[in-house]
């Protein structure tokens, strides 16, 4: 099978919305190449992908406003599966929570005595 007949094959299973950001990638992959009429290397594709690190605030503010649905679709965001999806485990196992808590009070309770002796 050729490269060709691969990227067919890849894109027949994309959906619409992963078909338009592969199309556009491809664009720009395109206009790169025509550019500098050279293959770009692995680290200026990344660049291109991920853009500026950062713009100045005018030109941030001089932005059209996007919408949510484009900007989802720009970004591959999906809808959760589940409300699951969004607890975090952030609790060390080796923790015990009850001496955290325990330990927080008490730290507030002497803060609160240590503001009331000099008030």
């Amino acid at each position: 099978m050729t490269i060709y007949e691969q990227l067919h094959t890849l894109v027949d299973g994309l959906s619409a919305d992963d078909a338009a950001a592969a199309l556009a990638f491809l664009r720009q992959l395109r206009q790169a190449h025509d550019r500098t009429n050279r293959p770009l290397s692995a680290q200026e594709r990344l660049g291109q992908r991920m853009g500026p690190a950062a713009i100045p605030g005018s030109a941030f503010v001089a932005q059209a406003p996007t919408d949510l649905a484009t900007l989802a679709a720009q970004q591959a965001v999906r809808p959760l599966a589940c409300a699951e999806d969004l607890r975090g485990d952030v609790w060390p196992e080796d923790e015990d929570i009850d001496l955290f808590l325990a330990t927080l009070r008490r730290w507030r309770h002497e803060s609160d005595e240590g503001h009331d002796s000099r008030g």
